[in-house]
C-alpha cells in the first residue's frame, strides 16, 4: 500500500470537518470514557497553564477549543487560531464575540505554519547539490564542480557540502554572488511558490581550463 503524503491526509481531514462527517461531541464523550483519570489530569494541567497566558501572545491549533479554556480564565495579549477546516473556523470566528483581547482566525495546516514573521530560514540545496548529497548518503563517492562567492554565503554553502560528505576540493572561489531562491511553502489546498534569483551568479563564467587548473 502506498504511503499517503501529507498534503493529501491534511486535505482528507479538512474535508471531514468541513462535511460535519466527525461529530466531536462524540468524540469529547468517547474520550471522557475511555481516558477518564488522563483526560481529569489534561484539564488541571491546562487550567495550572492557563494562568500564565495573561497579557501574553498565545497561539491555538483549533479554532473554538479556546472558548472552554481561556475565556474567562485569562486575558492575553492576542489569541491566534488556526484550523485546516473552513466550518470550525466559522465556528470559531461566531464565538470570538466580546472578546475582550485581540483575536486572528487563520485557515492553515498545523504542519506546514505559514505566518509572515519577515523571516526567511536559510536552506543550502538545488538540483545539482541535492543529487551529490543523496549519492553522498549512499555511500557513494562524490566531487562537487562549481564556483562560489568569497564571501561568508558562499564558505557555508561549501561548508555545508563537506558537513554531508560531498568532497569540496572543485569548489573554487570566483564572483560576486550565490543563486538563490524563496520558497513560500504551501498548505492545504494552496500550493507552494518558488521565486528564483538565478543570474549573474558566480558559475555563470565557469570555464573548463578553470576548473582543470585547480
Amino acid at each position: 500500500m502506498k504511503a499517503r503524503s501529507i498534503d493529501d491526509i491534511a486535505k482528507t481531514e479538512a474535508e471531514y470537518w468541513n462535511e460535519n462527517k466527525l461529530d466531536r461531541r462524540k468524540i469529547k464523550k468517547l474520550r471522557r470514557h475511555a481516558f477518564h483519570y488522563s483526560y481529569k489530569r489534561e484539564s488541571k494541567f491546562l487550567q495550572e497553564k492557563v494562568k500564565h497566558f495573561n497579557g501574553k501572545d498565545v497561539l491555538e491549533i483549533g479554532s473554538h477549543a479556546w472558548v472552554s479554556w481561556i475565556k474567562g480564565n485569562a486575558t492575553p495579549k492576542s489569541l491566534d487560531c488556526i484550523n485546516i477546516s473552513e466550518v470550525e473556523l466559522e465556528k470559531g470566528i461566531s464565538n470570538a464575540k466580546n472578546i475582550p483581547f485581540e483575536i486572528n482566525f487563520h485557515l492553515m495546516d498545523a504542519n506546514t505554519l505559514t505566518f509572515k514573521d519577515e523571516m526567511f530560514d536559510v536552506v543550502y540545496g538545488g538540483g545539482e547539490s541535492n543529487v551529490a548529497v543523496s549519492l553522498a548518503n549512499y555511500g557513494v563517492p562524490v566531487r562537487f564542480v562549481t564556483r562560489i562567492p568569497e564571501n561568508d554565503i558562499g564558505q557555508s554553502a561549501k561548508m555545508e557540502m563537506r558537513k554531508r560528505g560531498v568532497e569540496t576540493e572543485f569548489m573554487i572561489y570566483g564572483g560576486d554572488r550565490l543563486g538563490i531562491y524563496f520558497l513560500e511553502t504551501g498548505a492545504v489546498s494552496r500550493g507552494s511558490k518558488v521565486v528564483y534569483d538565478r543570474a549573474p551568479v558566480s558559475y555563470t563564467h565557469l570555464t573548463l581550463p578553470t576548473i582543470c587548473s585547480v
